[in-house]
């Protein structure tokens, strides 16, 4: 995979987690009720801070292995 495409994915994602978790986090804070929620909000938080974090490593990876080339 192009090394551009990769790193235009994991930022999307990067952006994308972090949205979704500031949104969790307020819902969570101001027990916002929802009678059909699809997935419960604490899952929701927990799935967006480990794809926050597994995206922001990986991008910190590839970045650093592009200085080094």
């Amino acid at each position: 995979m192009n090394k551009k495409i990769l790193e235009a994915l994991l930022s999307f994602l990067l952006f994308g987690s972090g949205a979704t978790g500031l949104m969790m986090i307020w819902v969570l804070i101001a027990e916002y009720k929802v009678d059909d929620w699809i997935v419960w909000p604490p899952v929701l938080l927990t799935v967006s801070i480990v794809m926050f974090f597994l995206s922001w490593s990986i991008l910190n990876f590839i970045k650093r292995k592009n200085r080094e080339e």
